[in-house]
């Protein structure tokens, strides 16, 4: 097998949700780190909150440092959330995608 036909084959296994989280927090970083965007209007502040930049809510929670530990931190993401969504959550996306919106926002709220 060819190795584009082999990542192709990857990316259509891995469930829904968990690719676009997965690949969300793989983009975001490289955006920073290829130096598309500045990494400062990535980060929540709640001054930036308080004038009105509510993307820093979902950027915060999706950026993070390209080095080891991004790619460690990629493997797990991907592992755990493809587990989760296969087995406790099959069959039931919604509920998935709120509690990831749950855990979401009492993570912005414990970081302001």
């Amino acid at each position: 097998m060819d190795m584009q036909n082999d990542i192709s084959s990857w990316i259509s296994g891995i469930p829904k949700i968990t690719k676009w989280w997965f690949f969300s927090f793989f983009f975001v970083p490289l955006t920073t780190r290829l130096n598309v965007l500045d990494p400062y209007i990535m980060i929540l502040t709640v001054k930036a909150i308080s004038n009105f930049q509510v993307w820093r809510l979902v950027t915060g929670l999706l950026w993070y440092p390209v080095n080891f530990r991004w790619l460690m931190m990629l493997y797990f993401l991907y592992n755990y959330s493809t587990r989760l969504e296969t087995g406790y959550f099959n069959g039931r996306p919604a509920d998935y995608v709120f509690m990831l919106l749950f855990n979401a926002v009492c993570m912005d709220v414990s970081s302001m």
